[in-house]
């Protein structure tokens, strides 16, 4: 009986009148009877007593909510985001502005702050990765923005890194990967959304131009790897890369062993598609594990890019500034040195003569566009093989243990140094980062995982 609840605080106000209790209750009930702005003006009294945290939080919400209620909802909003500035990782705080732009049924506008809660507590995490209740409020943020896949994704992001909470568990697969199965052999148009922004389609065409000349001007050392055929012991390994050429749209590739002691899963060459592995893969690796950097491998193999990724980061680096700036038509100055020149020679020679007009169209586009930066390809192309087998694994753990034991740093999800091993693995921790992306979200949906 809301009206004799009324009566009966009114009249234990009037005994105690400065009891916190009391006025707060008696709040609650006039913003039920009709009675919003008569409520605003108690909770106003109670904020100017200081209230610690966090009621002086739930005071300031349940205040925006007496003024949306007596009519003024855009002073309700504007103290809702008052409060979102000073606490943009506080799930109450952002349920709540969610709420009210669904009251108010402005669903752009609730997009919009979703989004930016998702940017907020993706940089929280960035800085402060150890607080689960970060990860657990971006899981909750992506589940009411963009469904359950996407809050899968973050869940099981979250279990990679070694985080625990019943959220991850309830979110993502018993196993701790993410829910979903992509449609295979993936649609082209998962590799151009997964493309980091570092290999535009002009660098990509290029290197595939280019990827036969630089097989001969840095060639692979065979007398280093002494790789082999598979013996019979290792031939399992055969039937997992054949089901990830298979997933991937692969219909020929090679697989070559090395008996070299470092754990190796490497792209050597691109025509046909060529792997070269070690019997360590086969023993320090899960099937999972190994499945996930078959198909990372196999993606560059068959983009034409295996030569550029098996070679050293300056390597690439020279060979692409040997295409830029041996370029006669667009040269200023004095032509670069004699080493340069042979190098671009080497480049273009084995590039039919069809094609080369082509080329230099994309090394014209290349010398003018002031972001391009020849060093970050090599590892750009890395990058876009784990995003890949990524969307094909659906297991950030497991693709993160891979590239983990593949760099010799591995470290359990259980372990507390679990976080510093990813931080410290360039390509571990930008393909967690991915999975929290938005990016990584649009790639499922057009691999045909539901969101």
């Amino acid at each position: 009986d809301l009206p004799r609840a009324e009566a009966s605080l009114r009249q234990m106000l009037k005994i105690e009148p400065k009891r916190i209790e009391t006025i707060d209750r008696l709040a609650a009930v006039l913003v039920r009877v009709g009675k919003a702005a008569e409520a605003a003006n108690l909770l106003e009294d109670l904020l100017a007593r200081g209230i610690e945290e966090p009621q002086n939080r739930d005071y300031r919400i349940r205040l925006a909510l007496a003024y949306e209620t007596m009519g003024q909802a855009r002073v309700g909003e504007a103290a809702l985001e008052a409060l979102r500035e000073t606490r943009p990782t506080d799930p109450v705080v952002i349920f709540a502005l969610a709420d009210y732009y669904d009251r108010q049924a402005s669903g752009p506008a609730a997009a919009m702050h979703l989004n930016r809660a998702a940017a907020d507590l993706r940089a929280a995490i960035e800085e402060t990765p150890q607080r689960t209740e970060y990860w657990e409020t971006l899981v909750r943020v992506l589940e009411r923005r963009m469904g359950p896949g996407a809050a899968s994704c973050a869940a099981s992001a979250a279990l990679a890194a070694g985080r625990h909470s019943s959220v991850f568990v309830t979110y993502a697969r018993q196993d701790g990967g993410s829910f979903g199965t992509p449609n295979t052999p993936l649609a082209t148009s998962v590799l151009d959304t997964v493309t980091p922004r570092e290999l535009p389609r002009s660098v990509r065409r290029l290197l595939a131009l280019c990827g036969a000349g630089f097989d001969k001007a840095v060639p692979f050392d065979n007398a280093a790897w002494r790789p082999r055929r598979l013996d019979a012991s290792m031939k399992p390994l055969l039937e997992e890369a054949q089901q990830c050429s298979t997933q991937l749209g692969i219909s020929d590739f090679r697989l070559l062993a090395t008996d070299l002691g470092a754990l190796t899963c490497l792209p050597i060459s691109s025509d046909p598609p060529t792997l070269l592995v070690s019997r360590s893969q086969m023993e320090a690796t899960s099937r999972p594990e190994r499945e996930f950097l078959f198909a990372r491998a196999l993606l560059v193999a068959a983009q034409g890019f295996a030569p550029f990724v098996r070679a050293r980061p300056a390597e690439v680096e020279a060979a692409l500034k040997a295409l830029l700036e041996g370029h006669v038509a667009s040269r200023a100055g004095p032509p670069p040195p004699k080493p340069v020149q042979e190098l671009r020679k080497k480049l273009v020679r084995v590039v039919p003569r069809r094609q080369r007009e082509e080329l230099e169209d994309l090394v014209i586009d290349l010398r003018a566009d002031d972001s391009f930066d020849g060093s970050a390809v090599g590892f750009a192309l890395a990058e876009l093989g784990n995003r890949v087998a990524l969307i094909l694994s659906t297991h950030p753990g497991q693709a993160i243990d891979g590239l983990l034991k593949i760099a010799g740093t591995y470290v359990p999800k259980e372990h507390p140094g679990r976080l510093d091993a990813i931080r410290q693995s360039a390509e571990a921790s930008r393909l967690l980062r991915f999975v929290m992306n938005d990016t990584h979200f649009e790639a499922r949906t057009e691999a045909g995982l539901i969101q």
